[in-house]
């Protein structure tokens, strides 16, 4: 009898150990991380996930010392945790609603009342007459926070990439595979070319660059045209993000047709790509150029080709995420308040300093890219080339006559955003530096290359400045749709590309050209949906047609 009633005591007493405090405190992290884990490596959050373990612990411990009470030292270090890690989010929601309206917001002010709210929280507690049942009660919260936010991680990044064969036979019905290349022709390989595929972010199409960015974009298709190259002047990406519009791209098919199964494991990556196993079978070798992120690095690849970036990185006092999360707490108070100017001078270059050297890094994988595609022009063998360049996307890296941009204040996961009244004047930087890199780029390519070329420029998607994905508008749809689209054959037989087709049926030509494959066109659709990140891991998003929806219309395809 004595014994049982040890052990319910000693049961009772572990319910009763606040252990909330140190889940609270990491929940913030792993929830930030998990809204941007396509830009960010896991192993970028490790020290602040230890920092913050460490000292919830020891705060945690020290205010037991002092009130001789582990369920009130529990519930005071918990109300620091969410406090500390609550203020940026406050902060930047109060800004972004008060700035619109002429108010200016002080971030030590909000520190002031975040002191109040803490001793009037703190005399709650130290008057409370028991606190087991609170006790309890957020330990039992906080353990499924940060569960449910770990097995989303989980679930997001230990995708098993891998087809079972039962999946690639849907897709290949889906694709039309099996009778398209029923009759596949055998290839002289002399006759076979090296294949580019470059694909610029957020590049707009030209008409809309002149409408909505005053920006002529004229001389360049011009200089395209010199060269050989079909412009496909009403073209327009299928989907309004990176990886469902490439997905689309490179596997001959609507991404959103995809059995959620395959959709799944798809949606963060490119694993699943029907133009690597095809060139796979003629030999070719799949060369793809750090983008630097991983929803476009994440392929199979014969040869990974990225920049020696010694001396650009492993100087920082916080990585990139750090800084970013960190705008999202109090430390916030470290950064200059644009209301009192000058106050944290050492932080704020500490900063300038970090994301100057990110910009570099950026800049440095661009010239990179562009720099060595036609170092494989003149190589024995065959080549898909795949280079997926983060420009004119933001952040934006150039300005006038090609300068380097520098750190401009408003910061985000981008490092920085310029000024509204701004952006499409720096926009059209970022269109201009490029148009030159990659005029000189297929220049290159064009002189050494020994064999046949297919070089494709292709924007994954228009622009997103006037796209707002809650309340979304047929003007928002139709820029961040309208896309950059030109295709050069060394042979010139570009007859069968059309004004407004679009990406999905940009290798179906070019195999059924080069190739000898009957694959048919199929009509071209623009969909909208919500952004990758805002979905749940194991949903599937809903596809709205754009042409229904918002009269974002296509023409059929010419027979």
């Amino acid at each position: 009898m004595e014994l049982s009633e040890q052990k319910q005591r000693t049961d009772g007493s572990l319910l009763n150990v606040p252990f909330h405090p140190v889940l609270f405190s990491i929940y913030p992290i792993l929830f930030v991380y998990s809204r941007n884990l396509i830009n960010i490596p896991f192993s970028d959050t490790y020290r602040f996930l230890g920092m913050s373990v460490g000292f919830f612990t020891f705060l945690c411990l020290s205010f037991q010392v002092i009130l001789k009470d582990w369920g009130r030292a529990g519930m005071l270090s918990s109300l620091l945790a969410f406090q500390f890690y609550s203020f940026g989010h406050v902060y930047n929601a109060l800004e972004g609603w008060l700035h619109p309206r002429g108010i200016q917001i002080n971030s030590s002010l909000l520190a002031w009342l975040w002191v109040i709210l803490f001793l009037a929280g703190s005399y709650i507690i130290t008057q409370l007459k028991s606190t087991k049942t609170a006790t309890r009660l957020l330990n039992l919260v906080s353990g499924l926070l940060v569960v449910f936010i770990l097995f989303s991680i989980w679930t997001t990044t230990d995708v098993k990439n891998d087809l079972t064969p039962q999946e690639e036979k849907k897709l290949a019905q889906l694709r039309g595979q099996y009778k398209a290349e029923a009759d596949r022709p055998e290839v002289n390989e002399s006759a076979l070319p090296d294949i580019y595929y470059v694909i610029f972010d957020a590049y707009v199409r030209s008409d809309y660059l002149k409408e909505y960015y005053q920006y002529d974009n004229s001389q360049f298709l011009d200089e395209l045209k010199q060269r050989g190259f079909k412009i496909l002047t009403d073209s327009r990406s299928n989907y309004l993000n990176t990886n469902y519009s490439i997905n689309s791209s490179l596997n001959l098919v609507y991404f959103h047709q995809y059995p959620k199964d395959i959709f799944n494991k798809t949606k963060y990556n490119l694993y699943t790509n029907y133009v690597h196993d095809f060139l796979d079978e003629y030999g070719y070798q799949t060369v793809v150029f750090d983008s630097g992120t991983g929803d476009t690095n994440d392929q199979e690849k014969d040869i990974f080709v990225r920049p020696n970036f010694s001396g650009s990185r492993g100087k920082d006092i916080l990585n990139s995420f750090e800084q970013f999360f960190l705008r999202t707490t109090m430390g916030l108070l470290l950064f200059n308040d644009p209301s009192s100017p000058g106050d944290h001078p050492e932080a704020d270059n500490v900063v300038r300093s970090i994301v100057n050297r990110q910009l570099d890094v950026r800049r440095k994988r661009i010239r990179h890219a562009l720099k060595h595609l036609p170092d494989y022009a003149n190589r024995d063998g065959h080549y898909f080339l795949f280079s997926h360049i983060y420009l004119p996307h933001i952040p934006f890296l150039y300005g006038t006559d090609g300068e380097e941009l520098r750190y401009q204040e408003n910061q985000n996961l981008y490092w920085y955003q310029v000024e509204p009244e701004n952006y499409n004047e720096y926009y059209g930087y970022q269109i201009e530096y490029l148009n030159q890199a990659t005029l000189k780029m297929i220049d290159e390519i064009l002189e050494n290359s020994t064999k046949p070329v297919v070089i494709i420029l292709q924007s994954d998607h228009g622009d997103g400045k006037y796209l707002d994905r809650d309340h979304p508008t047929r003007k928002g749809v139709e820029v961040r749709s309208a896309i950059l689209n030109a295709i050069y054959f060394s042979d010139g037989a570009t007859e069968a590309f059309y004004p407004s087709m679009t990406p999905v049926n940009t290798f179906r030509v070019t195999f059924n050209h080069w190739f000898g494959t009957q694959y048919p066109v199929l009509h071209d659709r623009v969909y909208f949906h919500e952004h990758p990140l805002s979905t749940g891991i194991t949903e599937k998003p809903e596809f709205i047609d754009s042409c229904q929806h918002f009269d974002v219309c296509l023409p059929s395809p010419p027979r």
